[in-house]
């Protein structure tokens, strides 16, 4: 039989924060209302578990503050682990987060007051972090501080203000820092230091495949990114920005412990870049130390923007400036040949009291459509899985996010869902057609990839899907409430996922909801209008071909809550009246429309068996058994009430009892009726 679910726990003001971590298991949800949560340190002691992860949160839209006079969150050896929405400060010489795990999240949160935000620095290989949309500021040393890891991801992030370097992943391989702002103003180093592991034998894999992207970095005292004997790194597609004295340059490139190839700067590419230098002072836009054995000529350096009055130089190698003529005739003219130096790149504000969006390209910029391409295609062919010149530049999502959206020659774009960095292959989501030396890129607007972290065009790429959720409206959790709002979110099914391409039906795909399926919702970044039921297909079925599935009914709401979703994305409502569909699935497609602004339809599936417990991986008949686990699990709102994931709640209303039982009764199926987990082609 189904375990009986998962607990959501909640904690108030002036209750013991320790006490409550303690009680947590894999899939729980502790939700920390507001207030102030003071301690030495607190302990995480549990561990979640794959498609089970524990979250500790704020509740709603509560402040939350944790005050610890030692490390706010400390863990050694836990997993599945997502912090969300807390405000953490830990005095002195601490970490608000001492974070030795595996798969961990921390999205949403501010840390800040301490020695350092984020600490994951031991022998031991951690790997799977995701850090997002965080505030981070006020450290008397390096703010995120990850080294000897494997695939972290630090997204969306604002960072200022650390004692040294901002941000320095040493030894790190399969490491995405993107989209983020960060500045470091008066202090002695910069915002990003990608570099040797202090834990990793010189044999180890540095920092191989490092991708930053996509950031505005500003106003570091020496430099704003320094490569220090990484090796294969990708940095693309970033506004580097400084207007104070440095001898070292925007991006400053220098040879890390011992002379031996595996801990020099190497097949380093730097493309697509915008070097900002607007002070009238000796630094220059890049400089490499005369001691690296590997020197220009082994890094790739082109479609860059430097912008340096002073004296026309912008790159220093050894001690000598050179200006871009006498770079373009080094190693028989093959470096920064379609490189821009001189011209202003024409940003809207580029100050940090503007913040990130200061940073964009007004209409008259010299740096739209100027880039190049990332890498190229080789060999003509069709379908999903494409050689390319280099795979480095892309993510598959490493397991905690969606893949890059990407450009393949004149093919729509789409989604990047492996990659193999040795045989320079990446696999994409959709079947298409391409040429040999067919450029291939991050997507872009109008005719061809800007220079710097943003594409023109209003400063918008294209829209994106970034979640897709089920819940279940006009229950116990929404507030019995059958119309679309923010209460909604209370009853998004966690433990719920989309069926997609590829995928074959499971537990975690359909829900047991009693009202069938009544809503979804798509949460959709950079929403070009206001959609309505005419921007979606709707189909239902329960047979293997759902491409001749007929017409579902249409939602009788669409509405849209802009901000509300995934990474501040719009959150669009779908609601269909109770038991309109039920016992089989839906599929919904959104429309590539003027409304939603996707480029390709974005296709997903959930399914619905009204008293399935989940009781079997291979098959979703309600039978006696599922009578079985309502018996085994009996709740009620004065004793224990029933959580979101309960298995047998199937009304959804807090309680497991007869009513619940009847449910099974009145739904029994068999391996001919029951709801079939297809495998979507």
């Amino acid at each position: 039989a189904c375990p009986a679910g998962a607990t959501e726990y909640h904690i108030y003001s002036g209750q013991n924060l320790q006490t409550a971590l303690n009680l947590l298991t894999a899939g729980d949800t502790l939700y920390i209302h507001a207030g102030t949560y003071s301690g030495f340190q607190f302990d995480v002691n549990v561990s979640g578990a794959p498609g089970n992860w524990i979250t500790i949160r704020n509740y709603e839209n509560d402040v939350v503050n944790i005050n610890t006079t030692g490390n706010g969150f400390y863990f050694s050896g836990r997993q599945y682990l997502i912090f969300d929405g807390l405000i953490v400060d830990a005095a002195g010489t601490n970490n608000c987060f001492k974070a030795y795990g595996n798969y961990i999240i921390i999205r949403n949160c501010t840390m800040r007051n301490a020695d350092l935000a984020l600490k994951c620095n031991v022998t031991t290989r951690y790997h799977h972090h995701l850090i997002e949309n965080c505030t981070i500021y006020n450290f008397s040393d390096i703010p995120l501080f990850h080294d000897n890891m494997d695939s972290v991801i630090i997204r969306g992030n604002t960072i200022y203000d650390g004692g040294s370097v901002l941000m320095d992943p040493g030894g790190v391989s399969n490491l995405v820092i993107d989209g983020n702002f960060a500045y470091n103003t008066g202090k002695w180093l910069g915002e990003l230091k990608i570099r040797w592991g202090n834990n990793e034998p010189q044999t180890g894999p540095n920092c191989r495949g490092a991708i930053v992207r996509r950031n505005v970095f500003v106003n570091g005292n020496r430099y704003v990114v320094l490569l220090a004997s990484a090796n294969g790194a990708a940095l693309y597609h970033n506004t580097l920005c400084n207007d104070y004295i440095s001898g070292d340059g925007i991006l400053f490139m220098q040879q890390d412990g011992a002379d031996s190839g595996e801990n020099n700067n190497n097949d380093n590419t730097i493309r697509n870049n915008i070097f900002y230098h607007s002070g009238a002072f000796a630094g220059k836009c890049v400089y490499m130390q005369s001691s690296m054995s590997e020197d220009y000529g082994d890094q790739d350096f082109d479609y860059n923007l430097y912008y340096r009055p002073f004296d026309g130089t912008y790159v220093g190698y050894g001690g000598t400036y050179y200006n871009q003529s006498q770079v373009n005739g080094w190693y028989g003219g093959m470096y920064d040949v379609h490189s821009i130096a001189g011209a202003d790149p024409q940003m809207v504000n580029p100050t940090i009291s503007a913040g990130r969006d200061g940073y964009r390209l007004t209409g008259v910029s010299p740096a739209i459509d100027a880039g190049g391409p990332l890498t190229t295609i080789v060999g003509a062919g069709s379908g999903t899985a494409v050689a390319v010149s280099n795979a480095k530049y892309f993510c598959d999502g490493l397991g905690l996010v969606d893949g890059d959206l990407i450009r393949i020659g004149s093919n729509p774009p789409v989604r990047v869902t492996g990659r193999d960095i040795n045989a320079n292959t990446i696999t994409v989501d959709t079947s298409i057609t391409w040429s040999s030396g067919d450029w291939v890129n991050l997507d872009y607007n109008a005719a061809g990839p800007d220079i710097g972290a943003f594409e023109a065009a209003g400063g918008a790429p294209n829209a994106t899907v970034e979640g897709r959720h089920i819940f279940y409206n006009n229950s116990a959790f929404d507030g019995n409430d059958p119309a679309a709002g923010a209460g909604d979110d209370d009853a998004i099914a966690p433990d719920k996922t989309p069926l997609m391409t590829g995928q074959t039906g499971a537990f975690a795909n359909y829900t047991s909801y009693s009202r069938g399926i009544n809503g979804i919702m798509v949460d959709i970044a950079n929403l070009a209008g206001t959609p309505t039921a005419d921007d979606f297909e709707v189909k239902v079925g329960n047979d293997w071909t759902p491409g001749s599935w007929p017409p579902g009914p249409a939602p009788i709401s669409v509405t849209v809550r802009a901000g509300a979703g995934a990474g501040g994305s719009d959150r669009v409502t779908l609601i269909w009246a109770d038991n309109a569909i039920q016992k089989q699935w839906l599929q919904v497609t959104v429309l590539a429309t003027a409304n939603t602004g996707l480029t390709i339809p974005d296709v997903f599936y959930f399914g619905n068996a009204i008293g399935e417990t989940g009781n079997s991986a291979s098959e979703a008949e309600v039978s006696v058994w599922d009578v079985i686990n309502v018996r085994d699990d009996p709740h009620t709102l004065g004793v224990n009430p029933a959580d979101i994931t309960n298995t047998q709640d199937f009304n959804r209303d807090r309680k497991v009892g007869p009513t619940d039982e009847i449910l099974v009764r009145n739904n029994a199926t068999n391996m001919f009726t029951a709801l079939q987990l297809i495998t979507v082609p």
